[in-house]
Formats: structure tokens, sequence, C-alpha cells
């Protein structure tokens, strides 16, 4: 595009034009700062660092980063990681560390721009490497965007402004509704006065995962599905709508999953994701379905126990805490079928399991609904960033 063909009010601009690359080196030990923000600490999408760790934690050089600066996730780019530091800390080296050139840039414009879909896009594109694809400095500060000219930069800072403060919003009500939801269930389980605890042996029985399978058998042309561990690892409750699909060939013996069927991540380098669990209550339809092999399905007697019911239960502090004494290993942590058959359970009879069922749907559907409308806001702000940089 030249020039002359430019929309009125706009300019192309190189990003090492608008974008100072600041690369200081720091070494942990040595540092008076008290904030150190690594990858994992950075939300997509999502300019504010909500969480954090300490210098302490980390060996090795790391960036300092002054307050205001802009800290971008130079590994991995399509995970959409640009935050900006609200102090002096400490930040991985697989990040970048950037700060607005003021002469040509309004600097509350670029973490926004570096938001967008026409950034992002650019910025996954020229990433180098297929394990962990990376960002050089040299090659990003070369790319030519169109960017509004300051005056516009002006007023569509104020439009993102507002975009985000109903995202914030949206997300500030989510974590609300969590919190009440995880007080109401460890009221109500804590509260069970149950003088005879059975185990979870004495009320179904556990079957494994995809045995025998390797990448190639996991594609779009598989004619089964499957529910993966991060699926069992962060959702309650699972949806079968957008499961991956896997090859399963008519002679083969799997176990298939079923509606009520209940599933535990049983191997994991970190303690606190071993005996994550989840239940699947929504409708499978005509597909099979099948579980990941890191995990396991335990199906209930639901003439003992409501897979309800123990969708709430099995994540409650109390089941938890019981199911990580049973966890082996010391780089890598394992729950065997057997030792997690021995997790003992407080089970009330089925009228009282209905009746704290209940209660904990509501508030958990509340939580749900809270969630898509964040998620909801966060997909608008983005969409709204983007649509407003096309030119």
């Amino acid at each position: 595009m030249t020039k002359q063909q430019l929309p009125e009010g706009w300019q192309i601009v190189k990003f090492g034009d608008i974008a100072k690359h600041i690369s200081k080196r720091v070494e942990p030990s040595e540092t008076n700062l008290e904030i150190y923000v690594g990858l994992e600490h950075l939300d997509p999408d999502s300019l504010k660092i909500k969480r954090h760790g300490v210098p302490s934690d980390v060996e090795g050089q790391k960036l300092l980063v002054k307050k205001d600066q802009i800290i971008f996730s130079k590994r991995r780019a399509y995970q959409r990681k640009v935050a900006v530091a609200d102090w002096d800390c400490i930040c991985s080296a697989h990040a970048m560390v950037l700060e607005a050139n003021p002469e040509n840039v309004i600097p509350e414009f670029l973490p926004f721009f570096m938001q967008s879909d026409v950034f992002m896009n650019r910025a996954v594109a020229i990433s180098e490497g297929s394990l962990s694809p990376t960002i050089k400095w040299k090659v990003l500060a070369g790319q030519k965007f169109l960017i509004p000219n300051l005056e516009k930069q002006d007023s569509l800072v104020s439009l993102y402004k507002s975009v985000t403060s109903a995202e914030e919003k949206a997300i500030s009500l989510s974590n609300c509704a969590e919190k009440l939801y995880i007080r109401l269930r460890e009221t109500l389980i804590s509260e069970l006065n149950i003088e005879s605890t059975l185990t979870l042996g004495d009320l179904g029985y556990t079957f494994g995962g995809l045995q025998g399978k390797n990448a190639t058998h996991f594609n779009d042309n598989g004619n089964a599905r499957y529910i993966t561990y991060m699926g069992v690892f962060s959702s309650q409750i699972i949806d079968c709508n957008g499961l991956s699909h896997v090859m399963i060939s008519p002679s083969e013996r799997q176990n298939k999953v079923k509606t009520g069927d209940v599933f535990f991540t049983v191997s994991s380098e970190t303690p606190h994701e071993v005996g994550m669990s989840s239940v699947l209550l929504s409708d499978i339809g005509q597909d099979d379905l099948y579980l990941n092999s890191f995990c396991v399905g335990f199906r209930p007697n639901i003439n003992k126990i409501s897979p309800r019911f123990l969708s709430h239960y099995l994540r409650s502090a109390f089941f938890r805490k019981e199911l990580r004494k049973l966890a082996q290993g010391i780089t890598r942590y394992n729950i065997s079928r057997k030792e997690l058959m021995k997790c003992p359970i407080r089970l009330p009879d089925i009228d009282e399991q209905q009746r704290i069922t209940e209660k904990l749907d509501n508030a958990y559907k509340c939580l749900v609904d809270t969630k898509e409308r964040a998620k909801t806001n966060s997909s608008l702000k983005v969409r709204v960033i983007s649509d407003s940089l096309r030119g």
C-alpha cells in the first residue's frame, strides 16, 4: 500500500519505530526487587498481571522490568500473552520487555495494539522453531503495520478502555461467583456428619483409558471421540461438544465412556493436578467415546451415589486432601487404580445427596453463566480492538 492509497489519518510504521526493546538482565539472587513474573503468570488476552512469584523462585538471568513497561511472551506467541507491569519487577528471559516510543505512538495505545489480531497473527507468522516457536526482536522490529495517527489513537484508547472495563467487571463477577460456589460446597460437605466412611471402591468400579495409541491415531479423521487430560483437569462437568477425534479399529477392545462416568487425572508432574476429577453429564450422542490414557474412569453405582453429587463432592477440599495422600512419586506423581479405590467418602443417603446437589447445582450454574459472560466480553474486546485497526 502506497502513501497515496492510505486511508485518511493512517500511516505505515515499522514496529521498531513505535516500540523500544529493553534488555537489561538481572540475577535473581542479586536484586532487591520482590516480584518475579514468569510466562505462566500471564493470562491470554489480558493486560493485567493477576499473580506472580518472587525472585527466589527462579535461577539464571532474568529481565529487568520497570513500572508501565510491556511484558510480551516471545515464546509461543499463539498463546497471546502480553501485559503491562504495575510495578518494578523481573520477568522471564523468554519474554520481551518493551516500551512505547512516545514520538510515534501514544504509550497507552501500544499494549492495546499488541492485543489485536493484526499484531498477534503477525507475531505467530514470524515465530521460528517447531517445538517452542520464538520471535527474534530484529525480525519483529522490521515488521510494518498500518496504524492510525496520534489524534485517532487517542480516541481509540478511550474506546479500548471502555470495552476493557466491561471485560474486567464481567471477570470480577465471575470470580465472585466462583468464590461463593466453593464456599457453599465446602460448607455443605464439611458439615456432613457421617460416622461410617465408605471408600470409592464401595460405590463403583474403575476402568482404564485408551491404550496402544500414538500421535497418528489422534486426528480429525478419527471415527470416535475422546476426552483429553486437560478436559478432565479443567472442567468439573464435561461437555461433549467439540471433543477431539481418535481412530479406533473394529478389532480393538477399548473401554467406552457413558453418561454418568467419572474421570480422574492419575499422573502429573505437580501434585495439585493429580486426582482432579470431572463427570460426564451431557448427552454423548451416537459416536463412541473414550478416555485419555493418563486418566482413569470410574463408573458409579447410581443406586448408591448420584453422579451429580459426585461432580461437586470430588473437588471438595476433604476429598482432594485424602486423595493427595495416595499420590506417589518424586519428580512425577501417580495414583494407581487400586489406591484410588481406597479413598474415603462421607456418603449421606440419597435424599440428603439430592438436597445438597440442588443447592450446589444452582450455585454452579450461576458460576458457569458468569464465566460464559466473561468469555463473551473478552472476545468482544479483542474483536473491537482488531476491527478498529483494519484501516
